[in-house]
């Protein structure tokens, strides 16, 4: 078996098309805003979507960055508690939304910046990692990444793509083709 070290962008194109025609369109983040959709993509972190929806149901009205900065922690952490780490990912949201707050919980004043800049940003914060990141930049920011997960590198592997083991250089490298 021999693996290709390069992406083609018809073959690429090829097997995007035949996984869009088998599954169709997902919808996979029924996010209502661009700060949901952010929160979103703190609580899904090593967890399931459905934990992830009832956290978001559970919050409720008060899933506005204006009430998670002014809820206390231990009130947010019980909030999100089906998404599982709830200690740690209430203080991870409260980060993220004082990074929004800089933009005076703008969207598009965060989505003037260039993405270099936004990513460099976004992985500053706490508990903001490279996944996460490009989930943010790509799905509320609109900026063009491809985010790599465990599912992404699965996928390549199979089909016989030689996949780099670090992240960002598999993220450049199907961002180029």
């Amino acid at each position: 078996e021999i693996k290709e070290k390069l992406l083609n962008f018809e073959k690429m194109m090829k097997i995007y098309n035949l996984l869009l025609g088998y599954y169709k369109n997902q919808n996979w983040c029924p996010a209502r805003t661009d700060y949901e959709m952010m929160v979103g993509a703190i609580l899904t972190q090593n967890t399931t979507w459905n934990n992830v929806k009832k956290a978001i149901k559970s919050l409720n009205t008060r899933l506005n960055p204006v009430d998670i900065l002014e809820m206390e922690k231990d009130e947010l952490a019980v909030l999100i508690k089906s998404s599982g780490y709830y200690n740690q990912k209430a203080i991870k949201l409260k980060a993220l939304t004082n990074w929004f707050k800089g933009y005076e919980f703008n969207i598009e004043k965060a989505k003037n910046k260039l993405g270099e800049e936004l990513r460099k940003e976004l992985l500053s914060i706490y508990g903001v990692g490279k996944e996460t990141a490009d989930c943010i930049l790509t799905y509320a920011l609109d900026k063009p990444y491809f985010v790599i997960d465990t599912y992404t590198r699965r996928l390549f592997e199979r089909i016989g793509f030689c996949v780099p083991a670090d992240y960002d250089e598999f993220r450049q490298m199907i961002e180029k083709s």
